[in-house]
């Protein structure tokens, strides 16, 4: 089975392409990094030429209500260095929104590799990677294998769960699928 009809024929995994990339472990506590884009950044939704780009922007001095909107630039690159620059531009990070972000990436090629990464409050977010679907119509008999990695509930204080350092250092995963809740404390 290619991985076009895997995805088009379950449900399950249909619905997973939400989430085809997390990225961005924060950075060390106490930085403006960490603290500006706490929750790192992730890509979902991919098309042929398109993919969805999403991150928390933390305001500065917390939420204090004085500020409805944050700028935000958002770039994609076909470099981690994010020179090779393919797409980009900027909108805001609403409060009504608890100042989530997240823009569809578009003029994108199929079946192809990108990096992106945001930048507000003069901070630049971690860089994330994500990947397209093929064109619509090609000939999927070559297309190998689909890679899932499957991680479920966790109890942080019971284990330390090295796991999620596992998924985040695979380069051939099509799909991460996360069951449930993220942690219970």
């Amino acid at each position: 089975m290619n991985r076009r009809s895997l995805l088009r024929n379950t449900p399950m995994l249909a619905a997973a392409t939400t989430l085809v990339s997390c990225a961005g472990r924060p950075a060390d506590v106490g930085s403006s990094v960490a603290d500006t884009f706490s929750h790192g950044v992730a890509s979902g939704d991919p098309l042929a030429r398109s993919v969805i780009l999403w991150t928390h922007v933390r305001p500065l001095g917390g939420d204090d209500g004085q500020s409805n909107a944050i700028p935000v630039t958002w770039r994609v690159a076909k470099d981690e260095g994010m020179r090779q620059l393919v797409s980009q531009g900027s909108a805001s990070a609403l409060a009504d929104r608890d100042f989530t972000f997240k823009v569809d990436a578009q003029g994108l090629q199929p079946d192809s590799y990108y990096y992106y990464q945001f930048e507000a409050q003069g901070e630049l977010s971690p860089v994330g990677r994500t990947r397209t679907l093929q064109e619509s119509g090609r000939n999927d008999s070559g297309t190998g294998n689909v890679r899932i990695a499957v991680a479920s509930c966790a109890n942080y204080p019971f284990g330390h769960f090295n796991v999620y350092r596992r998924i985040a250092q695979q380069d051939d995963l099509n799909v991460v699928i996360h069951l449930g809740d993220y942690l219970y404390e």
